[in-house]
């Protein structure tokens, strides 16, 4: 059973590589952030991982007392597993993804999971673990927050 981190960086577009490599030790690296928000979470004794690409996945939620079902399309979950049994999902919409990086070997005990968000585009936090491009959002959802 491993230790896994799991991050959701927003990529900062004014990021300069150069002025990194140049400065990036120094006093003003603040000046100069690679990205514009980060989020993580640390998952306890998992036993492994999935990730997939571009599926599709119904969504469970309620609304006033009453369980609905909604489609999400094109997104990216990771499926964090205990005993073979999902305990948790990151749900990503695929157009909101620069990038994702994954570091998982099997002689330690802690692994990391990244995804890397493209800036300026606009997305909803629908919860914790789900980030949707906001023109992505279905309508039933859409009609839950008003």
């Amino acid at each position: 059973m491993k230790t896994f981190d799991i991050k959701i960086s927003v990529i900062n577009p004014d990021y300069n590589a150069k002025y990194e490599k140049e400065y990036g030790f120094l006093e003003r690296q603040y000046e100069n952030p690679k990205f514009e928000s980060e989020i993580s979470w640390t998952v306890e004794d998992l036993t492994e991982y999935r990730y997939r690409v571009d599926i599709a996945l119904e969504l469970e939620y309620s609304n006033n007392d009453e369980r609905k079902i909604c489609s999400l399309n094109n997104v990216c979950v990771l499926e964090i597993l205990k005993d073979k049994e999902t305990i948790n999902k990151f749900i990503v919409s695929k157009s909101l993804v620069s990038s994702t990086r994954k570091i998982n070997r099997e002689k330690y005990d802690k692994g990391y999971f990244y995804f890397y968000l493209k800036s300026n585009i606009e997305y909803a936090r629908l919860t914790d673990f789900i980030y949707i491009k906001a023109d992505e959002i279905p309508e039933e959802l859409k009609q839950t927050e008003q």
